[in-house]
């Protein structure tokens, strides 16, 4: 088990009862190079929530996570410009920008699972018994590791891409789970971003209040 994994089964339980909220935000600092320009510089960070969760459950029908199957998802490199152009002064999380062309935000499907990884041990050994050959050998084990918390991300409003990540990780004091996403996808932390674009982080909280989760 793990923090993580511990964290979500409790929110599974409660979801039982009451379709549980889902809130995120996501931090992305910026690679661009040292130029003139204001903007360049700045990093991206993301808002979203999705209502109306439901409780996961695997092929046999054993529930093992939460589904949240509409998100909405703000950028905060979309924005409406003012007349200065001036970074303080445009209001981010506003206007539309670029591919796909709807207003200010996209729509994303999040699935959160348990999922136990494998670990494997080695056993050693000597050949002389076994058909006449010699020698040491060696036989892997494949055991039963930690249990994680594994999310699936399908971006609705990017033909339907989907993207995994998986963490073992809670932040105890405000009970968010905690995720590092590679920058390479077109992700919550790095919308549209290119290969090689900087990792982000994304901290995930559940409300089972049937309320919206407003930071």
């Amino acid at each position: 088990m793990s923090a993580a994994s511990d964290y979500l089964s409790q929110q599974m339980t409660l979801a039982a009862s009451k379709a549980p909220i889902v809130t995120f935000v996501s931090c992305q600092r910026s690679l661009a190079p040292s130029v003139p320009s204001h903007e360049d510089g700045i990093g991206l960070a993301t808002f979203g929530w999705g209502i109306n969760g439901q409780v996961h459950k695997d092929a046999s029908g054993k529930p093992d996570g939460l589904f949240f199957p509409e998100v909405f998802h703000w950028f905060s490199d979309r924005f409406v410009a003012s007349s200065s152009l001036f970074p303080p002064d445009l209001q981010y999380f506003q206007g539309g920008s670029g591919h796909p062309s709807h207003t200010n935000r996209d729509i994303v499907s999040l699935t959160f699972t348990l999922v136990t990884l494998p670990r494997f041990q080695v056993s050693s050994g000597d050949r002389g018994s076994l058909s006449g050959r010699t020698g040491p050998f060696h036989v892997w084990d494949q055991l039963m590791g930690d249990t994680v918390v594994d999310l699936k991300v399908v971006l609705k409003s990017w033909s339907n891409t989907t993207w995994d990540v998986s963490t073992s990780v809670v932040d105890g004091p405000s009970q968010q789970l905690v995720f590092n996403i590679p920058g390479s996808f077109k992700i919550p932390g790095a919308a549209g971003a290119a290969h090689g674009a900087a990792p982000a982080v994304m901290l995930t909280s559940f409300n089972p209040q049937g309320q919206y989760g407003w930071l």
